[in-house]
């Protein structure tokens, strides 16, 4: 059974740089903006929040005329994190069907075929295209919100969004799989933490939840942003670098950003990670000891920054408005 259904053919291996050694930037948005489902992903995100942001209090009556400490209506915050949510939960399946090869989707042994210009459709209708949408409608929300954003989050956004239209040269469909997918797994267990922050009596009712979405949170970060993470983008920067060097690059404007954009957020996931862990460990203390939880790793902005890396860096990498506790600045999820 095939849940992605796209048109033949599914995958193009390019084995040389010759064919489309003429496109740039320009072109991968003409290709992005053209293709099947793009007007929907564009559309169904905002109109979804917009919805639930009226009906939560209006038709629902849920949490009518309350707003968050700093003025955001509760209602508008929790649309914005069902929708979120949402969006991680596609992408992360999306990417793990990929990667195992679910539901008919074979695409991930012929496109590792050529780990650079390997074209695969599924890639671009379920990874890509989402993830851009997701993130244009997450700059759009940080600059209406400003509780949600920064800017280092809507410069974190923004860069998420070139990645993703430089990918429609195409270029690294190979390893979507991760970047794009798997690492959107890191941000689901930030909706409950956001959520209570929003309604802290949940945080003091379920206690054990709250450490237990913290710890999740920390775990998760290392183990996919920071290692895994470490251990795919070095092959792929040392094998570009030495395809740039014999010439084989079809845009060096792509292969440029790229470099430039993958190591920012690369370093910033590090940087974060210290923070991360550390207050991840406390949480596993706190549910072995059965205290009560103290405060939060993120906030919903989605995009991983701490106050200290806010101060030392100017951007951020998957995956998400300061908090006043000790986790209240240190961090905010990376979407």
């Amino acid at each position: 059974m095939d849940l992605y259904p796209s048109s033949a053919p599914r995958v193009g291996v390019l084995d040389t740089a010759d064919d489309g050694s003429d496109l740039d930037v320009g072109d991968c948005v003409i290709r992005l903006l053209t293709t099947p489902g793009f007007k929907h992903w564009m559309f169904i995100i905002p109109l979804s929040h917009i919805i639930l942001s009226y009906a939560c209090p209006h038709i629902l009556g849920l949490w009518r005329g309350e707003t968050t400490k700093k003025g955001m209506p509760v209602s508008h915050l929790f649309s914005y994190l069902i929708v979120s949510t949402l969006c991680c939960m596609y992408i992360s399946f999306a990417g793990l069907t990929l990667m195992m090869g679910l539901f008919g989707v074979d695409e991930q042994t012929v496109i590792s075929q050529n780990m650079f210009y390997a074209r695969s459709l599924f890639v671009e209708r379920h990874l890509l295209m989402p993830m851009f949408a997701y993130q244009f409608w997450n700059t759009v929300t940080c600059l209406t919100y400003k509780s949600l954003g920064t800017k280092t989050m809507i410069i974190h956004h923004s860069a998420t969004m070139v990645l993703q239209v430089i990918g429609f040269l195409p270029f690294l469909h190979s390893e979507c799989f991760f970047f794009i997918g798997l690492a959107e797994v890191t941000n689901i267990p930030l909706s409950w933490i956001d959520a209570c922050e929003a309604k802290p009596e949940w945080k003091e009712q379920w206690p054990n939840l709250y450490s237990l979405c913290q710890a999740s949170f920390a775990s998760l970060f290392l183990g996919i942003r920071v290692i895994g993470w470490s251990f795919r983008a070095i092959p792929v920067w040392y094998k570009l670098y030495h395809l740039w060097v014999a010439g084989g690059v079809r845009s060096s404007t792509v292969a440029l950003g790229f470099f430039i954009i993958s190591f920012v957020l690369s370093a910033m996931q590090i940087i974060w990670s210290k923070v991360i862990v550390d207050i991840g460990i406390g949480e596993v203390k706190k549910l072995m000891s059965g205290s009560t939880p103290t405060s939060p790793l993120t906030s919903r902005s989605r995009s991983s920054s701490s106050s200290s890396s806010s101060s030392s860096s100017s951007s951020s990498s998957s995956s998400r408005s300061g908090r006043s506790s000790a986790g209240n600045n240190n961090s905010k999820k990376m979407r």
